[in-house]
């Protein structure tokens, strides 16, 4: 994820993956540069509902989420 440096954005997207029924597992969130942060979120989504891809659509909604996308699946 690129997240806008903006308070409760973050908040959100958690949010969003409780609403999809995933467990998050890990955050991993760097410094903000230019007022944008990569955020990193490793997931457990066996029990996921809806879909990783219309989570991901979720998220991209989310006023300050600049860029959403799955990097790997296991």
């Amino acid at each position: 994820l690129i997240l806008k440096h903006e308070k409760g954005v973050l908040s959100e997207v958690i949010n969003e993956v409780s609403k999809a029924k995933a467990n998050i597992l890990t955050i991993n969130q760097n410094i903000p540069i230019n007022g944008k942060a990569s955020v990193n979120l490793s997931l457990d989504v066996s029990d996921i509902d809806p879909t990783i891809e219309e989570m991901l659509v979720n998220m991209k909604k989310i006023i300050g989420v600049s860029s959403a996308r799955l990097i790997a699946i296991e």
